[in-house]
């Protein structure tokens, strides 16, 4: 799953940040292209570091608490420091030294795709509730709006249907609407 994840992040690359000309000219799944910041064609970016993060989280079993998901972002970031997150985003986490640090200093107020896009990892887990509040506590980190919240589920609920092969992918508008508020 992880490299899946890091291939489809280092093809999007390409064109995130890119002007409309270059995405409907080149995104056509012939090859990789350099990113807009300037990360090399086939790299992965940020979600994938903090894909990379939570799976460490879930591989080493600590608490899931907003404290100890943060330090694995933060620890995860200052080992391999990579372009690809938003130049604010990349300022405040190069000038952050500790969980609390970030925690006191960060405005969670975000509706971007950021929280959705480096959660995969969670559907793994075995229950739908577990599903479900693993990623909100996680989530609120960063992105604690109803839209950042919700959209990070459905993409949840959706990993933990084809992990868990729960049922024909035709059903699969149904499961994520059972169990989310998405209206």
């Amino acid at each position: 799953m992880l490299l899946e994840i890091a291939i489809g992040d280092a093809y999007r690359a390409g064109f995130e940040f890119s002007d409309r000309e270059k995405v409907t000219r080149f995104n056509n799944l012939s090859a990789y292209h350099e990113h807009g910041l300037g990360i090399a064609s086939g790299h992965y970016t940020d979600d994938t570091q903090m894909s990379l993060a939570l799976a460490e989280l879930i591989i080493d079993g600590e608490a899931w608490d907003k404290h100890t998901i943060t330090r694995k972002f933060i620890d995860s970031f200052k080992r391999d420091q990579r372009l690809g997150y938003s130049k604010g985003f990349y300022a405040f986490l190069d000038s952050i030294s500790s969980a609390k640090e970030f925690l006191a200093k960060i405005k969670p107020n975000s509706i971007a795709d950021g929280a959705a896009v480096r959660l995969v990892p969670l559907g793994l887990f075995p229950k739908v509730e577990e599903v479900l509040n693993k990623t909100e506590v996680q989530v609120s980190i960063t992105h604690n709006t109803p839209i950042g919240i919700n959209s990070s589920q459905a993409v949840e609920l959706a990993s933990h249907y084809f992990y868990s092969k729960l049922s024909p992918k035709a059903q699969l508008g149904e499961f994520v609407l059972s169990h989310n508020d998405i209206e």
